[in-house]
């Protein structure tokens, strides 16, 4: 006891308001990939889709197994919300500020004779047929 009570002034109380469960969680950071996510040890996150492209934080329990884990996003020291576990199917089908541009595909006239050249498949508009920059027929 004559040991502790000689160091005692080396200790420094801590603010009973802070969260000791957050004051031990791992930080690593990440590039947030053009689709929202970010990947932690080999699991796929999805985050909110205004941080693509820049450098989060992330602070978690690595304790926990990745289908329950918590993942809190912090760029430049704020807090900007919470990571999810990926749902493919749904995230393949978020559209995205200017990631993803409308297509608009006008009919050519009908009074107008067709090319002599041109055969009725290559009417079709594939994908690999469309400008996506002018949203025309290649």
């Amino acid at each position: 006891m004559a040991a502790w009570v000689e160091k005692a002034h080396h200790i420094i109380p801590i603010d009973p308001a802070l969260d000791l469960q957050k004051a031990f969680l791992h930080e690593d950071t990440r590039m947030v990939h053009k689709d929202s996510t970010i990947t932690l040890k080999g699991v796929l996150f999805e985050v909110p889709s205004d941080l693509i492209g820049r450098r989060i934080t992330l602070r978690y329990d690595p304790h926990i197994p990745p289908v329950r884990r918590r993942l809190w996003l912090f760029h430049q020291s704020q807090e900007v919300g919470e990571a999810r576990l990926v749902d493919s199917y749904a995230n393949a089908r978020v559209r995205r500020g200017e990631l993803q541009r409308e297509i608009e595909i006008t009919e050519p006239d009908s009074r107008a004779d067709p090319p002599a050249s041109r055969r009725p498949v290559d009417n079709s508009l594939s994908a690999s047929r469309l400008d996506l920059d002018r949203g025309e027929p290649r």
